[in-house]
């Protein structure tokens, strides 16, 4: 049972460290953190345990023990001298090359799924408890397996994101630069978004404001960066992005995109909603979508 404590404590640390960052030898589009890994995560937990052991235990001890007599000052010197130890040994851990890489985002449910199924081989007594190596493998691959969206639109139409051979091409090199990063780290790939940018396929038009498409209803896919009083060619402008939130499409096995929207996905609240909001009473100047 002691085993099976110790490396249930080894997988979770693991899986939480997906989302924390880490781990320990290392994903709607931003539900979460769980882009980052690292790497050399268990290096660093090797060796600030010592320094913690001997200068932090320790000395909160002796700060504590000696309070009472106007000593606590130099335990918590000591303290501060291995919190500090740790600190440093997480900077330089944090530099050396490689310590840092990326997945991809996973689809919805799929870090649920893997933490039930972990659960149930480490609780369930019995044999029956290895039939949760079949649904963590699936799961696994169904996060290595599942696509990222072919077209990423912001909220305000500003950016947008194709994939164009299994990379992400922006629109613009600067501007909306916490969005385009959230969307190339989700991707797996936190390349700059300068580095991203590029040229638009031919299938997709984007409009300026003031401008008109330069070729009507030819494109599969306008994004006009203008109020319209309708979306030219079925496509969106910053009207249906409004209430859209932002969307997402992928490519059905007919080559048309299917489209998800923020709205969709988070549905109605307090925040998104002017209807909700004035339903309860919750509408002050400036929040009142158009």
């Amino acid at each position: 049972m002691g085993g099976a404590l110790a490396v249930g404590h080894a997988v979770f640390d693991g899986i939480c460290g997906l989302g924390s960052g880490g781990w320990p030898c290392h994903c709607p589009d931003r539900s979460g953190a769980f882009q980052h890994t690292a790497a050399l995560r268990g290096l660093g937990k090797c060796c600030r345990g010592s320094d913690y052991g001997v200068c932090g235990h320790a000395q909160c001890d002796f700060g504590r023990s000696a309070g009472p007599f106007g000593g606590e000052a130099l335990g918590f010197w000591g303290m501060t001298l291995g919190l500090g130890a740790i600190l440093d040994v997480a900077s330089h851990v944090a530099d050396l090359p490689q310590s840092v890489s990326h997945i991809k985002a996973p689809p919805p449910g799929i870090l649920g799924l893997l933490a039930a199924s972990v659960l149930f081989g480490i609780l369930w007594q019995g044999r029956l408890r290895y039939l949760a190596v079949i649904p963590a493998c699936a799961t696994l691959i169904c996060w290595v397996m599942s696509p990222r969206p072919d077209v990423l639109i912001s909220g305000d139409g500003r950016l947008v994101g194709v994939m164009v051979q299994g990379t992400r091409v922006l629109n613009v090199a600067k501007g909306s630069g916490f969005v385009a990063r959230s969307w190339l780290e989700n991707d797996g790939n936190p390349i700059s978004q300068k580095s991203a940018y590029g040229a638009m396929p031919s299938w997709l038009e984007i409009v300026d404001k003031g401008s008109h498409p330069m070729r009507p209803c030819q494109a599969a896919l306008v994004v006009v960066q203008d109020w319209r009083s309708e979306p030219a060619c079925g496509g969106f402008d910053l009207e249906a992005l409004a209430t859209a939130g932002g969307v997402a499409g992928r490519f059905d096995s007919s080559g048309r995109l299917q489209w998800i929207t923020v709205r969709q996905a988070i549905g109605h609240r307090l925040w998104n909603s002017a209807a909700l909001r004035g339903a309860k009473g919750h509408d002050p100047a400036g929040l009142k979508a158009r």
